[in-house]
């Protein structure tokens, strides 16, 4: 909700929050589809070295 409101880092804050409970519980699915929204985050940011590490993560799940 936070990044269709142009508030990416409260929207990568609580990705990066989802992503750690989902790996703490073992959610792949929801671990590869945090990656990969924290990947389109950053790359809204202009990280894009980040993006792409994201994205490769979440491709690696799939």
């Amino acid at each position: 909700m936070y990044w269709s409101q142009d508030d990416p880092g409260r929207a990568l804050e609580y990705n990066l929050q989802s992503l750690a409970i989902k790996e703490e519980i073992g959610h792949q699915w929801g671990i590869a589809i945090n990656l990969n929204n924290i990947g389109l985050i950053y790359k809204d940011l202009g990280r894009l070295e980040e993006a792409k590490e994201s994205h490769e993560r979440s491709l690696a799940i799939y």
